[in-house]
């Protein structure tokens, strides 16, 4: 999986999310104010070169390359959501 090629070491984190993924679809129809964007597809379309640039030394926290890229993705997804907000 995609966590495995990003941090090889880490597995143990990838038992998390695999417990986790599963709810949360059941989570976001029970609270319709949750949103998602799928950021584990933004992140699949890069190359491993270019995901390595995106993280600092330790593998899991994003650097200002890979924080400016996640709000870039974003970006489109939070104008879509705030323009189907009803707004008092």
């Amino acid at each position: 999986m995609f966590q495995d090629q990003v941090f090889p070491d880490r597995k143990h984190q990838q038992k998390y999310l695999d417990i986790l993924v599963p709810y949360y679809s059941e989570i976001i129809n029970e609270y319709t104010n949750i949103h998602c964007a799928d950021l584990q597809a933004a992140f699949q379309k890069l190359s491993d070169s270019d995901l390595d640039k995106m993280y600092l030394d330790d593998g899991l926290h994003l650097n200002d390359k890979g924080t400016s890229y996640v709000a870039d993705y974003i970006n489109p997804v939070i104008k879509e959501i705030l323009s189907n907000t009803n707004r008092i």
